[in-house]
């Protein structure tokens, strides 16, 4: 999955929970997604964003929530959101805010 800030893009790899989603329709093409606590992984550090295609960012079910259609794309200033704690999956990894 190719995920994008409206300016630079990077491959996600996506958790079981994540990946189901996918395949269940319920994150599809040009969906804004919210999402906490990611990893960049297969860095081996900083990189200009047009000249890196091994790093990867790292993001699962528990920290990802769809965004409003009409969200601004990018840096946001609250970065963890609230979560009910009934949807957190195990082995889902982190959760940015219990409420």
């Amino acid at each position: 999955v190719e995920l994008t800030d409206g300016w630079y893009s990077i491959i996600a790899l996506l958790d079981e929970g994540l990946q189901q989603c996918v395949k269940d329709g319920k994150i599809f093409a040009g969906m804004k997604l919210r999402v906490f606590g990611a990893r960049l992984l297969f860095s081996s550090g900083p990189v200009a964003p047009l000249e890196n295609k091994s790093t990867k960012l790292g993001i699962c079910i528990n920290s990802t929530r769809r965004a409003p259609w009409n969200s601004i794309l990018g840096y946001q200033s609250s970065a963890a959101f609230p979560v009910c704690l009934s949807s957190l999956r195990p082995k889902g990894g982190i959760a940015p805010l219990i409420h």
